[in-house]
């Protein structure tokens, strides 16, 4: 009793705190202010927290720009260079290079991460629609993989994973982009004569028809009107009066984020199992009307790099540019966000709470909240926010990245460098003594060649002038460079990258690919983790997709040869549970345009393409040697199988069978092999009668004309060899021969029986047409 008592006390405690979702998203004078201040306090509570992490994140960014003598000044909240506390003495001859050993790392270990992307392929359950989902799906995303151009995306992620320890994607669809969609669909009508004047009905009331393919303006109101064809007004016709209204039909983007942009719930579970997510942009009000339709003013203004954090300086600043100088005055980076709004969303995984069945989605600026209500689909996780990890430490909140160790050896490389460069000038420029007693007067001696000094030699002195010799340098100095640059190598596992060729005067080739699969070794466990990754990125695509993509929309994705399939399952495309999706490992393995095409040529004197040498195998062959995409391979019947698939395809949709042509020339086996797999399936049981009385029909319209071209071909044969009548007793071969008593085969007859649906189409013979 007691334990109930304390759980359903802390439940309504719970429940005390809980600040209610918008209803419908209407704004809410009463609460508003308090759902902006849970949604602020929720980001600023990790302050603190990441503060270490985002000044290590800036300090990597500068490294690698090459601002190496910067360093972060906590009271001035800046980073400065050190040459700022020199006097100026000090600045005539202390020396500052920058010998930045980290942009070699990062340029290798980028190019590395970068080489082979991971490829995602969809495996099915164990049903025969699964599978024909899973193909289906395969095309399509592969397709849409390439739209949103997700190598440019990986790419600008590693770039983050490399040098924060972690990178970001996000999914989204912006209403925005993508093909106009003019405003048809289905309206009732009223009815009106010739004259425009409305019919009335037996009731006295104006006659209205349902109508499709109905154009709509603006507001909503249609622009068409049914004119009668007769005086009942049961025959009509749509008259349109004006064009529809358009507007885009949305487009799935993805955006890589900066770690420091994004934060989720504290603490050591796996991103993808955190109760709530949140991230930080800054925007244009007029970005933000086009998603909200609200306006807003600008909220960030620029005060001088001072007043600005990591996220502003990296993402608005200038770049660094010039800082590998040594040029003090391009040791700063200030930030111009002028003109932009701070806008954060926050995500919450669904909770019994009211109104969070679909978890929550909040959407605000510094002052104005813009959305709170429902996540915009059914995430499997939290949000449709990836990440992808370098470097996974115990006790670290997120994935790290090897510079951290680099930068301070970096540093100290580049000061004994300094100390190298300053006694080298020393020995060049040594220090000059001369004797007070010639006349010689302080700035009038110099090292120039060629100069002429009139000086009054006191006796007992040979050489008025003297140079001090520093002593030179002792062997540890190279010895400890030669040692820091060997820590940079190994800890950045930059061996092997330097072009030697490996041991042996004749390496062969399986040992070149073991040592670099050895080079390779440093980033494996990154690696093998992005696939899944990528999985979840899908997944997320499965719950926006349904929200742009219509019949025809997946249609134009998987191809039209696959229109059938696609009507098939395109009810289960999005739904949960019926394919899986699997990262292909093998198939990130490097396969280059020769070994595809040695593997066409094996699969071709195997006879997997058909008898080598005839002209159809060759035909084949020579195709399959500039398609690296093999699993057209399985696809038997050439152009025959294609139109057939789109037969296929104008039959679900109800295109009436009688518009369908039949030619002579069509390859009837392969056209009745394509039918007849689909009328042989659980699916085609159910569609409409309607449907299925158009296969039947389509069906036997290929099998009379099959019949028809093999009468055809008969008779052309019997014309060719024909055989002379003979007489009782007689042979052609003269007397005495016997008789001939094989029997003919009797000409084949077109199928008897009535065709379902009606009358099959009568087309010219003379157009190269058939008739049946």
């Amino acid at each position: 009793m007691i334990e109930s008592s304390t759980t359903s006390t802390s439940v309504t405690a719970r429940d005390k705190s809980f600040i209610p979702l918008r209803e419908d998203n209407e704004p809410d004078e009463a609460r508003d202010a308090d759902r902006l201040a849970y949604l602020k306090t929720s980001w600023d509570s990790q302050d603190d927290l990441v503060r270490p992490y985002n000044r290590q994140v800036e300090e990597n960014v500068r490294m690698l720009a090459g601002q190496q003598n910067s360093v972060y000044h906590p009271i001035l909240n800046r980073w400065i260079d050190i040459s700022e506390w020199w006097s100026s003495d000090e600045r005539t001859w202390r020396q500052q290079p920058v010998f930045n050993r980290l942009l070699p790392w990062f340029i290798i270990t980028h190019a590395r991460a970068t080489e082979n992307l991971p490829i995602l392929t969809f495996v099915p359950g164990p049903d025969r629609i699964d599978a024909e989902l899973a193909e289906i799906m395969d095309i399509a995303q592969k397709m849409l993989w390439r739209e949103l151009g997700m190598v440019d995306n990986h790419d600008r992620m590693a770039m983050w994973m490399i040098t924060a320890g972690r990178g970001h994607m996000m999914s989204r669809i912006d209403p925005n982009k993508g093909k106009l969609k003019p405003w048809i669909g289905d309206a009732e009508l009223e009815v009106t004569d010739q004259y425009d004047s409305p019919i009335l009905d037996q009731y006295g009331e104006p006659m209205k028809q349902q109508a499709s393919d109905v154009p709509f303006d603006q507001e909503g109101n249609p622009l068409a009107k049914l004119r009668a064809l007769d005086e009942t007004g049961e025959q009509t016709e749509l008259v349109p009066h004006g064009e529809p209204h358009a507007e885009p039909e949305g487009q799935l983007c993805v955006d890589v984020l900066s770690p420091m942009q994004v934060r989720g719930e504290w603490g050591p579970s796996a991103w993808h199992k955190k109760r709530w997510h949140s991230y930080k942009s800054f925007v244009t009000p007029e970005e933000i009307f086009e998603l909200t339709g609200q306006y807003v003013e600008p909220d960030v203004k620029t005060g001088g790099v001072a007043d600005f954090g990591e996220l502003e300086r990296i993402l608005f600043g200038t770049g660094f540019y010039g800082a590998t100088s040594g040029d003090p005055m391009k040791q700063t980076a200030g930030a111009n966000t002028d003109g932009y709004c701070e806008l954060t969303t926050r995500y919450e995984i669904p909770s019994p709470r009211p109104g969070m069945e679909n978890g929550r989605m909040m959407l605000a600026t510094k002052k104005t909240l813009l959305y709170d209500g429902p996540r915009p689909g059914n995430f499997k996780h939290c949000s449709p926010i990836r990440t992808w990890e370098f470097v996974r430490l115990p006790g670290r909140f997120g994935g790290t990245t090897p510079q951290e160790a680099m930068n301070p050896i970096q540093r100290q490389y580049n000061e004994i460098a300094g100390s190298v460069s300053q006694h080298v000038h020393l020995l060049t420029n040594p220090k000059t003594l001369i004797d007070g007693r010639t006349g010689i007067e302080e700035g009038n001696w110099t090292n120039a060649p060629g100069e002429t000094h009139i000086i009054t030699m006191p006796n007992g002195v040979s050489n008025p002038v003297q140079y001090l010799q520093a002593p030179s340098l002792g062997n540890d100095t190279y010895k400890l460079m030669e040692i820091l640059l060997r820590e940079l190598t190994d800890i950045g596992n930059l061996n092997g990258t330097s072009g030697a060729p490996p041991e042996g005067s004749d390496p062969s080739g399986e040992l070149i690919k073991e040592l670099r699969f050895n080079t390779d070794r440093f980033l494996g466990p990154t690696l093998r983790r992005a696939p899944e990754e990528y999985a979840r990125l899908i997944e997320d695509w499965q719950v926006l997709l349904p929200m742009i993509w219509d019949e025809e929309r997946t249609i134009q994705y998987a191809g039209e040869d696959n229109i059938a399939r696609t009507i098939v399952v395109l009810p289960q495309m999005f739904e949960e549970g019926n394919i899986n999706i699997i990262p292909d490992v093998e198939s990130m393995l490097p396969e280059g345009r020769g070994e595809r095409q040695t593997r066409v040529y094996k699969m071709y004197m195997d006879g997997l393409l058909g008898i080598p040498g005839e002209p159809a195998t060759l035909k084949k062959f020579y195709e399959l040697m500039h398609m690296p995409h093999m699993s057209r391979v399985t696809k038997v019947g050439g152009v025959d199988r294609t139109t057939a698939e789109q037969e296929n395809g104008q039959l679900l949709q109800g295109t009436d069978p009688r518009e369908i042509p039949v030619y002579e020339w069509y390859d009837h086996d392969v056209h009745l092999t394509v039918l007849e797999d689909f009328m042989k399936s659980p699916e085609f049981k159910k569609q409409d009668p309607q449907i299925q009385s158009g296969y039947v029909f389509h069906r036997k319209a290929h099998q009379m004309a099959q019949a028809q071209a093999a009468m055809v071909g008969f008779q052309t044969q019997q014309a060719m060899n024909p055989q002379p009548m003979l007489g009782a007793g007689s042979s052609p071969s003269g007397a005495g021969a016997p008789p001939n008593t094989s029997v003919q085969p009797p000409l084949p007859t077109a199928p008897s029986g009535g065709v379902p649906g009606g009358n099959l189409p009568t087309l010219p013979m003379g157009s190269g047409e058939m008739e049946i």
